[in-house]
């Protein structure tokens, strides 16, 4: 459960603030810079398929120890 929280609190940290940014430049019809955006993208991109590789590869191993 604690896992679970803190993967969100990793994924709304990372991109909280650029999203902010680039909502308060539409708002304000600005000229909108996305790099931050697709940055925080891809680092919640990267958190997200470790989240979810590492516990399929331990819960893998596990099995195949129980076969054995």
């Amino acid at each position: 459960m604690m896992a679970a929280v803190s993967y969100l609190a990793g994924v709304v940290i990372l991109l909280a603030r650029p999203v902010s940014d680039l909502l308060q430049d539409r708002f304000q019809q600005e000229a909108t810079s996305i790099v931050a955006l697709v940055l925080s993208s891809l680092g919640a991109l990267l958190l997200t398929v470790a989240c979810v590789a590492l516990p399929l590869k331990a819960g893998i191993r596990k099995v195949r120890a129980l076969q054995l």
